[in-house]
Order: C-alpha cells, then sequence, then structure tokens
C-alpha cells in the first residue's frame, strides 16, 4: 500500500511538471510575439485576439503580458481595462521594470481617455437633468420634499422633530416651475418666520 506522503509527493511532482509546461508552451510564447508585433503594426484588434488567448490558457501569467494586454486595450479604447491591466503590471513589477516608464504613460492617457469618456456621459445626464418636467397642465404638484404633507420629520434618538416644509411652505404642494426648479436642485427653501 502506498504510504500518504509518497502520494503527496507524487501530487507535487505532477502538478508542478505541468506548471513548468504550462509556462514553457511555445504555442502560448508565439501568441505572445505576434501580438507585441501586431501592436507594434497598429493591428490593435488582431493583437488582442492574440494577448486574450494568452490569458486564457497560460498560469500563471508572466508580468510582461499585463503590460502588452493593458497598453494594446488603450489603443482600443477599453480604458477601464487599460488601467486595471497597467496597474497590475505596475504593482508586480514595481518602478524599476522594463516597461515602467511606458506602463505609466500609457496608465495616464488610459485614465485621460476614461474621465473624457465618462464627463461626456454626465454631460448628457445633467442635460436630461436641465428639461423641463411637462406637469401636463396641473397648476400644482405634489412637493417631493415633503410628499404634499407640509411638514418634514427629523428623527431623533429621543423624540421626533416635525417642521414645517422649507420647499412647499406648509400647504405640501409647488408650481411647476418651483417643481422643475426643486428637480435640479436649485429651488431655495423659503424663509421661515
Amino acid at each position: 500500500m502506498i504510504s500518504k506522503r509518497i502520494l503527496f509527493i507524487l501530487f507535487i511532482f505532477f502538478w508542478s511538471s505541468n506548471l513548468i509546461a504550462q509556462d514553457s508552451d511555445p504555442k502560448l510564447q508565439l501568441y505572445i510575439d505576434q501580438g507585441i508585433e501586431l501592436m507594434q503594426q497598429e493591428k490593435y484588434a488582431e493583437a488582442d485576439e492574440k494577448f486574450t488567448f494568452v490569458l486564457d490558457n497560460l498560469r500563471p501569467l508572466p508580468s510582461n503580458v499585463a503590460f502588452y494586454f493593458g497598453k494594446n486595450s488603450y489603443h482600443l479604447n477599453r480604458y477601464k481595462q487599460s488601467i486595471n491591466w497597467l496597474n497590475k503590471y505596475i504593482q508586480l513589477r514595481g518602478v524599476d521594470s522594463q516597461f515602467y516608464r511606458e506602463a505609466k504613460k500609457y496608465l495616464e492617457l488610459a485614465e485621460q481617455g476614461f474621465l473624457t469618456e465618462n464627463e461626456t456621459e454626465l454631460n448628457e445626464i445633467n442635460q436630461d437633468l436641465e428639461n423641463d418636467f411637462d406637469c401636463y397642465s396641473q397648476e400644482k404638484m405634489v412637493c417631493p420634499a415633503c410628499k404634499g404633507s407640509g411638514v418634514l420629520i427629523k428623527r431623533g434618538a429621543m423624540e421626533d422633530v416635525y417642521q414645517t416644509c422649507p420647499f412647499s411652505g406648509g400647504d405640501g404642494y409647488l408650481t411647476c416651475k418651483e417643481y422643475n426648479l426643486y428637480m435640479r436642485g436649485k429651488l431655495k427653501p423659503q424663509e421661515s418666520n
């Protein structure tokens, strides 16, 4: 009967030989080299296919692949993906690494692209918020702050504090113009007497 110790040693041997075989797979190294070459030729979509295949099939992943994939992702306008992979490369290899300066440069470009992309989206959202709500010929709208009650309730530890709604003046309703200002965050509370 084989002892547990021998089984454990055999397991470690086969596991480590599998890792070594995976790491030195010439086909995967060829895919990395082809991806780099395609990226240098500005064929970013084709390079992405090569790098993605390597990412899916190689364990452990060489840190340089993180750099190449991050750089290539930037050229495909996949800014968030680029940021993640370039950060991973910098974390793994540090400031003294072969591609640190280039990784840092592309990281800054990807962050700039990400902000610009999201700024456009935020501007569109703000523009939508600037559009007035159609009150459908209603003279008064229910105040969203007090929900039509005219009173705001602040829950305290010992007791509740009741306050007249500073937006609706206590009647619980707003004009259509006031309602639209409130929805844009531009309606000022009324002064209390």
